[in-house]
């Protein structure tokens, strides 16, 4: 890679544009569903504290993320420069982990662990946002990192494994899977230096779960009652993996930058088997490869956001494939297709449109300005503002509309007995009940003084979609219009 001055200086436009990408992406979202109960939550004022004993009182995921997020709302009072905190972090640890794959390896290696690492669309989708993955990602990027580079002085490693350790299981519970594997890794890299060790990794072992305790203790109690959604069935968990694998999460995989992806990388897995049959363990590379068998086999594979752990590994592991090609046709192809795959991913990314996750693609921005409008155009003294999307409720909220959440208490009651002008939005229902959903839309048939329909922001994958989720709608949203 270089050494010294002139090494950095080379080395600095692609830290620059990839910080600069994570931090446009982060600035510029308006945030997606399960962003909002962070959110809303912070901003009910609780102290750290008080914030603690909430979350550990019904939710399904530690408190980490909550007092992080406190933390730099503390600081900004912006949500936008929140996402711009989680945002850098994450560049700055996948930067370093490809910095150290790319050492001294070859030009072709180089660019092509850029764009599958740094350029990974799944790390930019998921970890611009203010939820667990966002930190949950950088820290174990460091904990890997930390395996790959292998300190030779065993406190100072296995100080900062536990640290990290112990980091992440407060942030999400997906550590309870992805730490044992590391320790798996980390064990069998140091084998070697096992017995003059093995005092210092029981030792620092034992502190660390005596401060994991009370957070184990409330993961069994309370965390685990509430998981019932989380896993899902081993269809669901097998799909959630292919998807993943193949086509990444920033394209549907029959569009042309999905396919570009998956191409790319059954010909990257068939290029290596014709030259090397019998696969080398390296460090990262297995730790890749337990992480996402510990993630199948407890089927959280079905949620594509518990893959985007994995992501930055992932690329690791995807190199290590890359370097062990000979062809120098296979090399070119590899790393166009890849390029085009994940290039086309990010640009739909940054344009919110035709990645996996429906609730990125949805226009709000053009949504909220034509309600804004409305309520000027059709005369309205009030308007009330009816979603189920509580991105929807929140911006509306913040426009001074009065709102109403579908499936709060007394929603219908709220909606029919407003004597003010409505806008009821319709979405996907995501979560929500289809029988909820059913009742929103007989009460929004039954309104009075409809004045327009509107939809916004043609879902171009739905018919084929709708083989998984036959409920899926042609459009993302669409609007109702009632006058008073």
């Amino acid at each position: 890679m270089g050494t010294g001055k002139d090494s950095m200086l080379k080395l600095a436009p692609s830290f620059i544009i990839l910080l600069f990408l994570y931090v446009a992406v982060a600035w510029l979202s308006p945030g997606f569903d399960d962003e909002y109960f962070n959110i809303t939550t912070i901003e009910k004022g609780y102290t750290y504290f008080d914030l603690i004993t909430f979350i550990n009182s019904m939710d399904v995921h530690p408190p980490g993320q909550y007092v992080l997020n406190k933390v730099f709302w503390n600081i900004t009072n912006d949500w936008s420069a929140v996402r711009v905190f989680s945002a850098c972090f994450t560049a700055i640890s996948i930067w370093f982990l490809w910095l150290n794959v790319a050492k001294g390896a070859s030009q072709f290696t180089k660019t092509f662990s850029y764009i599958v690492i740094c350029l990974n669309p799944a790390l930019l989708l998921w970890c611009t946002s203010v939820r667990w993955y966002a930190y949950f990602v950088p820290v174990f990027t460091l904990l890997a990192l930390l395996i790959r580079i292998n300190p030779k002085d065993s406190l100072k490693y296995w100080g900062s494994f536990y640290f990290l350790a112990l980091m992440l299981f407060m942030i999400g519970y997906a550590a309870v899977i992805l730490v044992p594997a590391g320790l798996a890794v980390a064990l069998y890299a140091r084998k070697d230096m096992m017995r003059s060790e093995i005092k210092v990794i029981v030792t620092l072992g034992i502190i660390t779960l005596l401060l994991a305790t009370y957070q184990l203790t409330v993961l069994f109690l309370v965390h685990l009652n509430n998981m019932a959604s989380q896993p899902s069935d081993y269809i669901k968990a097998t799909g959630g993996l292919i998807l993943h694998l193949l086509s990444n999460q920033g394209a549907m995989p029959i569009s042309l930058f999905g396919l570009s992806l998956v191409g790319a990388n059954l010909i990257l897995l068939w290029a290596w088997f014709m030259v090397r049959r019998k696969a080398q363990f390296e460090s990262l590379s297995g730790l890749f490869i337990l992480s996402i068998f510990g993630l199948f086999v407890t089927k959280l594979t079905s949620k594509l956001r518990n893959l985007v752990t994995v992501s930055a590994i992932q690329g690791v592991f995807q190199t290590k494939l890359y370097e062990g090609i000979t062809s120098k046709p296979f090399l070119i192809a590899i790393i166009a297709l890849f390029a085009v795959g994940n290039l086309g991913s990010i640009y739909n990314i940054y344009m919110h449109r035709d990645t996996t996750k429906g609730g990125w693609n949805i226009p709000y921005g053009d949504v909220l300005a034509d309600i804004n409008e409305k309520r000027n155009s059709l005369d309205c003294i009030s308007m009330q503002v009816v979603a189920h999307d509580p991105v929807i409720v929140y911006h509306a909220e913040k426009l001074a509309f009065k709102t109403v959440f579908v499936g709060e208490r007394n929603w219908k009651e709220d909606i029919v007995n407003y004597k003010g002008c409505h806008a009821t939005v319709q979405t996907f229902r995501g979560n929500s009940p289809q029988s909820l959903m059913v009742e929103y839309h007989d009460l929004i048939d039954q309104l009075p003084h409809k004045k327009d329909r509107i939809s916004f922001g043609q879902d171009r994958f739905a018919q084929f979609k709708r083989r998984f989720s036959p409920d899926i709608p042609d459009y993302y949203v669409t609007v109702t219009y009632f006058s008073s």
